[in-house]
């Protein structure tokens, strides 16, 4: 990877559509050095390509991040499905889901009680199957008695790997420029960014454009060791949000109790 692709990669994370211009703008002005647009522009797409190297990357690193978890999670229940790949000359297995359950929410009563998510392949009766057995057999549930899904969760969040998105995508849109920009739109962090991507692919293809609203923009996820960690960032910050949402009623019983005493 060249120095440049390198200089300018966290840029490219932070704002995927950032102008080459402004890339070689900001090297001259921090560096002092004279550098060519084409130049820049070449590492952008040397940037761009590790990254999409990186997201495959993380799928062979998966049962190493499962060790860590479970090291530092003790008493967790990990589960990891796989299955043939989808070219039958190839030996090596790929990913299919993964369950997790661990000790990490605060209930009403201030004590620690477990929580269960999944990523699957797609959101359908037997991947549902497959999670609530995970989930039946480590709290000894009958899963028998449970109703649907969505009759018990009505606020859960549904979310799709972008990985899989582009699998479906490229039965009917393939190459590099349509894989460049879906994976430029699904990188972006903010709603203008996002939509300026999708301009893009609007201008190129109206049937893809038209295909991808279909998916909800806040369902698309990241890459699976980046989503496994967005989930549990997302819960972290949930139990500190819960926490302190109950010290200020502590507080606000404390102030009424010597109000009325």
């Amino acid at each position: 990877m060249s120095t440049i692709a390198k200089e300018i990669e966290s840029d490219l994370n932070t704002n995927p559509n950032i102008a080459s211009k402004s890339l070689k703008d900001k090297i001259q002005q921090k560096h002092q050095i004279q550098v060519s647009e084409a130049k820049v522009r070449r590492a952008k797409t040397v940037a761009r390509n590790k990254k999409n190297r990186d997201f495959t990357k993380q799928y062979s690193n998966l049962r190493s991040y499962i060790d860590e978890l479970l090291k530092a999670n003790l008493g967790s229940s990990i589960k990891l499905n796989v299955g043939p790949c989808s070219n039958p000359s190839i030996p090596t297995r790929q990913f299919k889901r993964i369950y997790i359950l661990t000790a990490v929410d605060v209930d009403g009563n201030n004590c620690m009680c477990p929580d269960a998510f999944a990523i699957v392949e797609a959101e359908c009766s037997q991947s549902w199957s497959w999670f609530l057995k995970n989930l039946g057999d480590d709290l000894n549930l009958p899963i028998g008695l449970i109703p649907a899904p969505e009759k018990v969760f009505p606020r859960a969040e549904h979310r799709f790997c972008c990985r899989r998105i582009h699998e479906n995508m490229r039965q009917k849109w393939h190459g590099n420029l349509f894989k460049s920009l879906f994976y430029r739109a699904a990188s972006t962090t903010y709603v203008p960014y996002f939509n300026i991507a999708m301009e893009e692919i609007k201008k190129l293809n109206l049937d893809l454009f038209l295909w991808l609203n279909e998916i909800p923009a806040k369902s698309w996820d990241k890459p699976i060791k980046a989503c496994l960690e967005y989930i549990k960032e997302y819960m972290t910050k949930r139990i500190a949000k819960v926490g302190k949402c109950k010290q200020l009623s502590r507080a606000l019983d404390t102030v009424c109790n010597q109000s009325l005493g």
